[in-house]
Parts: C-alpha cells; sequence; structure tokens
C-alpha cells in the first residue's frame, strides 16, 4: 500500500451543498490509496490524519486568534471519494482515492478544510491560508501501518475560478520511517 498525489489528476472541482439548499463550488484535493499488484487485497483499508502542525500563516492571520495555528493530533479518518466510509478493501493492483479536504469560502473567508466525516466545533479541520504539515497513517486489517507526511500550501486568494493550482499546492506525500 501506498499513498500519491497528482495536483493534475487529484485537484477536482465539485458543487456542495447543505441541508437548507445552498449549493456553491469547492475544489477537492484527494490522495490515491495504491496496492500492489499481485498482493492480496487489503482489508479495512483507512487513512488516518494523525497531526496536523501550521508552519506558516500569511500576514493577515499572522496575528490572529490562535485558532488560527493549529497542531492537533489524531484528528481522525478520511472519507473515501464519494462514499460515507472510513474502511474499504483495496483490490490488488487497485487504486481508491480518499478526499483529503477541500476549499471553500464561509463567512467571505477562503480556507481549506480537512474533510473527515466528523466535524470538531473546535474548528481544527480548518486550514488558514498559510503552509501546514499533516501526518496520515494508512492502516488497514491485513498490512502494516504506513506513515506519510505531506505539505499544503494555501494562499487564500482563489475565488472560484479555474487556475487553482497557482493558489494550492500540495507536496507528494513521502513515507516516513
Amino acid at each position: 500500500m501506498h499513498l500519491e498525489y497528482d495536483p493534475t489528476l487529484n485537484l477536482n472541482r465539485e458543487r456542495r451543498g447543505s441541508a437548507s439548499g445552498d449549493v456553491w463550488d469547492a475544489v477537492y484535493a484527494r490522495l490515491v490509496v495504491r496496492n500492489e499488484p499481485k498482493r492480496r487485497a487489503a482489508e479495512r483499508v483507512e487513512v488516518v490524519v494523525t497531526k496536523v502542525e501550521t508552519i506558516d500563516l500569511r500576514a493577515e492571520f499572522s496575528d490572529g486568534p490562535a485558532a488560527y495555528r493549529n497542531e492537533a493530533h489524531n484528528l481522525g479518518p478520511l472519507q473515501w471519494t464519494h462514499t460515507d466510509r472510513v474502511e474499504l478493501t483495496v483490490g490488488a493492483g487497485a487504486s481508491r482515492t480518499v478526499d483529503l479536504g477541500f476549499v471553500e469560502n464561509l463567512g467571505g473567508r477562503w480556507w481549506f478544510e480537512v474533510d473527515m466525516p466528523s466535524h470538531p466545533f473546535s474548528g481544527i479541520q480548518h486550514l488558514w491560508p498559510g503552509e501546514h504539515r499533516l501526518l496520515l497513517t494508512v492502516a488497514g486489517g491485513n498490512f502494516d501501518a504506513k506513515r506519510y507526511e505531506l505539505t499544503l500550501e494555501y494562499d487564500g486568494l482563489w475565488t472560484g475560478e479555474p487556475e487553482i493550482n497557482e493558489h494550492l499546492k500540495i507536496s507528494a506525500p513521502h513515507e516516513l520511517a
């Protein structure tokens, strides 16, 4: 099992909606979970955000409330794309994607939200414009867990135009020893 990210394939614009009927654009960043060919199916696979750490904030957020500067541990599992599940079987030689998160505008401010099925009231899943380090664990029922690190940099200036790659940069996940 390994984790991948390709900005040309894994940034997807989609419509989001609320129970009240509001609809708006968002851009999802997705990670690929790939199982090697000629292996057994990986069962009960989950991708868990084990740590988020703010490296640097954009100037307009650097002197704001402490909530802007994240250091959170064990945020929880990510959801598999277009499902309501956090665990899934990934067949030999197959891949699936999980939703790392999305960029959206709430209350006139643009941020990146780590997309977990439960949304903490503290707002620790909201990554304000700046640079953040995320630690992720890919675990399952029949293989040893692997830990990965990636950085996410968002300038907060995307307002819906197609050029999201100019505003949101996510490094390829690299495996930690």
